[in-house]
């Protein structure tokens, strides 16, 4: 199949599709976004999932008819699904819509054969895929990673369910061996999801799902040292995309004025989560790096105050940030 597939999408869906082409890394030869890999990546990894759900969603509208006679229930049923179809029309009529198209590939020629002579049986074959890239539109953007990259997920899920390593390639070209992987989770802000694996010199290693270009499966059993694991838990419960190392074990102190307080309770992005506050101390069990880079912003009104490499290295970055200024004058 060759031919491209029209498609009438409301524009917030198509907006989505484009951020997350570029936000997932699907890219041509000259770093232009590559649109049709994305779709067609995104069509094989969902269509099943999303069929699924429109024959739980008929399903249940028949245990709903159960008590319609027989005889007019499947006239009843198309009515209902008439009905349904027309309002969801109607609102995307009432919002912007464009008119997008895909070509498929290679890759994705058998399950769009499947899915246009198969599973498309009362509609149009635009509508059907209007309805698909909605559905994926309408959900959170964590959710959307793990449909784009559901086979390595679902490799990286199996090593963790078999007990075994992997070895992972990036899309940058870096390629890490025998990994043991400890879990994959989602940052509080459901952004995007990370993979926390540790090597065989127990070197711990965060990668961002997307990034990942290939998972190969090695028959080799897992290790992680406990203490490893007590640190991704740190990891996990306080920001999984700012990693924890095995130096950082002091306790981060920070003093707050009243300004730095207001400050901490409205500038919530990326704003680590404090275990314990005393007055106007508060204390963090979190990476060294998210407070570093969290606090910057507060200058005198939030005060680092322990432990003392990241006193000093956050000294440094206001010396070098007051020079450079003092020089502009």
């Amino acid at each position: 199949m060759e031919e491209k597939i029209k498609i009438s999408l409301p524009s917030f869906a198509n907006d989505i599709i484009l951020k997350d082409t570029e936000n997932f890394i699907f890219l041509k030869d000259d770093n232009k976004i590559n649109k049709n890999a994305f779709i067609n990546t995104l069509i094989i990894n969902y269509y099943e999932e999303f069929s699924n759900n429109e024959r739980s969603f008929n399903g249940d509208l028949l245990k709903i008819l159960k008590d319609v006679d027989e005889d007019i229930k499947d006239e009843v049923f198309d009515n209902i699904i008439k009905i349904i179809s027309k309002k969801n029309k109607q609102n995307e009529k009432d919002s912007k819509t464009v008119t997008i198209s895909f070509k498929p590939t290679k890759m994705s020629n058998k399950a769009i054969e499947y899915i246009n002579n198969i599973l498309i049986t009362n509609e149009s074959i635009s509508s059907y895929y209007r309805k698909l890239l909605t559905s994926y539109a309408h959900k959170p953007q964590n959710e959307r990673e793990l449909i784009i990259f559901k086979e390595n997920y679902d490799l990286l899920n199996k090593s963790i369910k078999d007990n075994l390593k992997v070895c992972v390639s990036l899309k940058n070209g870096v390629m890490y061996k025998d990994l043991s992987v400890y879990k994959i989770v989602s940052s509080k802000d459901e952004l995007f999801n990370y993979v926390l694996l540790v090597d065989n010199n127990n070197a711990q290693h965060t990668l961002r799902l997307a990034k990942i270009q290939n998972v190969s499966i090695i028959p080799k059993e897992r290790d992680i040292p406990k203490e490893v694991i007590n640190i991704f838990e740190r990891q996990i419960k306080y920001g999984v995309q700012y990693p924890i190392y095995t130096s950082e074990i002091e306790i981060i102190v920070v003093k707050m004025s009243d300004k730095g307080k207001d400050l901490f309770k409205r500038l919530y992005l990326y704003r680590p989560t404090p275990f314990k506050i005393e007055n106007d101390l508060y204390y963090f069990d979190c990476s060294y790096n998210q407070v570093s880079q969290y606090f910057r912003r507060f200058g005198k009104e939030g005060m680092i105050i322990s432990p003392s490499n990241l006193v000093h290295s956050l000294s440094n970055f206001y010396y070098s940030a007051s020079r450079a200024y003092n020089k502009n004058k």
